[in-house]
């Protein structure tokens, strides 16, 4: 009976975990190469544009009830475009800057 040499061993565990790695890597790709067919492409809004904003994640003033508000309000004109983040700058009115609500949203909470 012949029994592998400590090199022998150390080889073919790298060669396994290289492998391995590649394995990993190739499964990552697959994933985010499906997950990005769902995506649908981004709406592209102008400065001056009038956009809707969704209350999903706004703070309820006192006294009411999430199911009774409108699921978006405005319109709001847009003010500032930061395009790398796809993030969107709006005049809020001021009942919303007293309530320390930011004026900057994600492209996903705008319509």
């Amino acid at each position: 009976m012949k029994f592998m040499g400590v090199q022998e061993f150390a080889q073919r565990a790298l060669a396994n975990l290289k492998m391995v790695h590649n394995a990993i890597i190739a499964s990552c790709t697959h994933q985010t190469f499906q997950a990005n067919k769902l995506r649908q492409e981004e709406p592209e809004f102008t400065i001056g544009s009038k956009l809707y904003l969704s209350t999903q994640n706004l703070a309820l003033p006192k006294g009411r009830a999430r199911k009774l508000m409108p699921k978006f309000i405005g319109p709001y004109e847009i003010t500032d475009v930061h395009a790398a983040t796809s993030n969107y700058t709006l005049e809020l009115p001021q009942e919303l800057k007293d309530r320390r609500i930011l004026p900057t949203f994600h492209v996903s909470l705008l319509r």
